[in-house]
């Protein structure tokens, strides 16, 4: 079976809600234990990884660590599993690059028109969607 490999990153920036959501994720775990949390950003949220491969998110394994549950409230202690299902879709590199430039459109303000600048301009000289997304 062919394994998701990160980072991975939120598609279909017409549904972006929040501007983390234009930030790859490196690993697949989450840190909070909040559930409203997991449901708005992470549930049914369709990623594309390094190979352009889509997945859902469709779960998450609760830590079976004790003390990670008991000490949540801590900052960093928890730390869940997201669970992944592929879709048998793929994103080419033109088409994501397409899609994470209009989500990157849609946040600018006046004050972050150089970062966007700088960011839409990283993104469009990539080679990959590795490079896109892990910067190598």
């Amino acid at each position: 079976m062919d394994q998701i490999e990160f980072p991975v990153i939120r598609i279909n920036s017409k549904n972006w809600s929040d501007t983390e959501e234009g930030i790859p994720l490196e690993t697949p775990y989450i840190y909070t234990p909040k559930t409203t949390i997991f449901n708005q950003y992470y549930l049914n949220k369709e990623v594309a990884d390094c190979k352009g491969t889509i997945y859902k998110i469709i779960d998450r394994k609760q830590p079976d660590n004790f003390w990670r549950v008991i000490f949540s409230f801590i900052p960093g202690v928890y730390k869940a599993e997201l669970v992944f299902q592929n879709t048998s879709k793929t994103i080419t590199l033109p088409a994501l690059k397409e899609d994470l430039i209009m989500g990157i459109k849609r946040f600018e303000t006046e004050d972050t028109k150089n970062i966007t600048k700088d960011w839409i301009a990283e993104t469009e000289s990539a080679n990959s969607i590795r490079e896109m997304l892990a910067g190598a």
